[in-house]
């Protein structure tokens, strides 16, 4: 009796292990945790032929409302390899720091945020609803 009891047990702990890697691996999490103290320190919007810098995005009322967009981006939960994002390929680098940590985000055709390109990153899933909103904010 008692070994039916300990097989019981040992399936009800495989299937929820099962069920909490499936949530984690299909649920997106934030790309910015609200909890910590972010800043922009770095804001550019990529063209074909260089970047500009647009320093009123990390500063002030406008770093504010960036901040409020990228806290709606939704990331994968494991890291994927990508090869440096060519200029063509990018329309916005934005540079995060939340206490000690820094973080690079790459909006364009490849989104991705991370802390070391040579470790991989974070896949942005949301990112086309993430750019236009930053296009309309500059537009204004």
């Amino acid at each position: 009796m008692k070994e039916h009891y300990l097989r019981i047990i040992a399936a009800a702990l495989v299937f929820g292990l099962m069920i909490g890697g499936a949530v984690f691996f299909t649920e997106p999490s934030r790309v910015i945790d609200t909890k910590g103290e972010t800043d922009i320190y770095r804001f550019f919007k990529v063209h074909p032929h260089g970047r500009e810098e647009i320093p009123e995005c990390f500063e002030g009322e406008k770093e504010e409302e960036i901040l409020e967009i990228l806290k709606t981006a939704r990331k994968k939960n494991y890291k994927i390899k990508f090869s440096p994002v060519a200029q063509e390929d990018m329309a916005y680098n934005i540079y995060l720091q939340d206490y000690d940590d820094v973080y690079f985000i790459t909006l364009g055709k490849v989104n991705v945020v991370f802390e070391d390109s040579a470790k991989g990153g974070y896949e942005i899933v949301n990112a086309e609803e993430i750019i236009e909103k930053i296009d309309a904010l500059l537009a204004e």
